[in-house]
């Protein structure tokens, strides 16, 4: 999945070596898969959410190499990660990948996405009918999850968001998130 991920243009680990061994785990779920061992290469060792164990020095190192993707011009960083994440998405949910574990943990410093083992796509879809048939109904949660990460991003940063430009930047994205708004009675 993830060479199917790097090959669309997102940033992401770069696998240098899959081990496969002769051992089946089976899952909680019942589910049987054959254990892996990666090697792979990342641009930065720090997840998102690494920032509590990091120095401010180590984060603002990072976060200076956003500006090769500041096209736009903003001037609050979070902005420029905001800008990378939503179309991350939308080059995903374009081709119909699910990623199904977008967080904090799953995203390093430099925006690089990781971590597949719950992703699927038509090229490697779930093997399970009924774990397939849930698949288009969890897309809108990783538009929740992405803006829960842009959210985590500009505390660290410690820059004040204004929800209002994120929403924006979703809506340029495709992203309607007046769909989602839910009403009290």
């Amino acid at each position: 999945m993830g060479q199917e991920i790097e090959a669309l243009g997102i940033k992401t680990n770069h696998m240098e070596y899959v081990l496969e061994l002769d051992v089946v785990v089976e899952l909680p779920n019942g589910h049987k898969v054959k254990a892996c061992l990666l090697q792979y290469d990342v641009e930065c060792p720090y997840r998102i959410c690494d920032a509590p164990f990091m120095s401010q020095e180590q984060i603002q190192t990072e976060v200076k190499k956003w500006e090769q993707y500041n096209e736009w011009g903003y001037k609050k960083r979070h902005m420029i990660a905001a800008n990378v994440l939503i179309r991350n998405l939308l080059i995903l949910h374009d081709h119909d990948i699910l990623h199904n574990a977008i967080s904090e943990q799953n995203y390093t410093w430099a925006l690089e996405l990781l971590d597949f083992e719950l992703a699927c796509s038509p090229a490697h879809p779930y093997t399970s009918k009924d774990d397939m048939r849930h698949v288009k109904d969890l897309f809108p949660r990783e538009i929740i999850q992405t803006y829960v990460v842009i959210n985590y991003i500009a505390g660290v940063l410690r820059e004040e968001i204004d929800y209002a430009e994120v929403d924006a930047l979703f809506a340029e994205y495709g992203f309607d998130l007046k769909k989602y708004v839910v009403k009290i009675r």
